[in-house]
């Protein structure tokens, strides 16, 4: 009788563990490259984007490469529109703290920007979204971001 019990249990438990198999699984790691087209794709924009690389991410954003593994921003290419797109891989879960921290600061400062540049476009510079999803941190500043935001949501499906 015990061993029918032990075998049942262990029958069970198997069952058990391969049904939590079968819900929604999440992936952790995305290709930031499509990801970032997906959003763009998705969200309307007035200006051209252009990728920011090398020394000029430095002029914006105070990068603490203690917390960031990678990253890819787009702004606005004449600068004319307070329009940004950008995704940060946190090297662990402190980085997305420090990286969110880092985001609220370029918030700031192009609030500081615009406002007095041209005051038009503090509306998006208000609407910016700060969002993670796992060790990846999502920065837009858009007209409506909520688009971009959701094409950055649905990398990870």
């Amino acid at each position: 009788m015990k061993k029918l019990l032990t075998i049942t249990m262990a029958a069970l438990l198997a069952a058990a563990l391969l049904l939590t198999g079968c819900g929604k699984s999440e992936k952790t790691d995305i290709d930031m490259e499509a990801t970032m087209k997906a959003m763009m794709d998705a969200t309307e924009v007035e200006d051209e984007m252009k990728k920011m690389e090398g020394e000029v991410v430095g002029n914006f954003y105070n990068i603490d490469d203690s917390a960031v593994d990678s990253y890819l921003i787009y702004s606005s290419a004449s600068g004319a529109t307070a329009e940004e797109f950008a995704i940060f891989k946190a090297k662990d879960a402190k980085g997305v703290e420090t990286i969110k921290t880092m985001l609220d600061k370029r918030v700031e400062d192009l609030g500081k920007r615009f406002e007095q540049y041209i005051p038009a476009e503090m509306a998006k510079v208000q609407n910016a979204v700060i969002t993670e999803n796992g060790n990846y941190v999502l920065f837009v500043c858009a007209g409506d971001p909520s688009q971009a935001e959701a094409a950055f949501d649905k990398a990870f499906q």
